[in-house]
């Protein structure tokens, strides 16, 4: 690939990431169908048979790192009808995620005070839509 194409297609990845990000990103997290993304990416390559390949899914993941938001699992963990989970990375849902994904004894007291707020503010014993309080 010619390095003005590749240049092409990080800047059309990085719009596919932008306008997701604000569009479906008014709070601290939104899982996303990872089709929403494949939807986007044909529209702006105005193409109907466009596929997020495994280079352009880890191009979006780190366009949305360069927007501020994490994507878990990773786009290019994921196949067609997976789901995506978008997170501002100032948020304590990504410094939860950090510090579970990469656990260590320095993390530790870090996750006990997250666990400690969220015991806190959460209705533990009750069903359904406990995190939503």
């Amino acid at each position: 690939m010619s390095k003005d194409r590749k240049n092409s297609e990080m800047g059309i990845i990085d719009c596919v990431a932008r306008e997701i990000a604000e569009k479906y990103l008014n709070g601290a997290f939104v899982t996303l169908e990872r089709d929403e993304a494949t939807r986007v990416l044909r529209l702006k390559l105005n193409s109907q048979t466009a596929r997020l390949s495994p280079k352009r899914a880890e191009m979006l993941d780190t366009a949305f790192l360069d927007h501020g938001v994490r994507c878990f699992p990773r786009f290019q963990d994921t196949s067609t009808g997976d789901s995506v989970r978008l997170i501002r990375s100032t948020t304590y849902a990504a410094r939860l995620l950090d510090v579970m994904q990469y656990p260590s004894t320095e993390s530790d007291r870090e996750l006990a005070h997250i666990l400690t707020k969220l015991g806190g503010r959460w209705q533990w014993s009750g069903t359904g839509d406990a995190a939503a309080a």
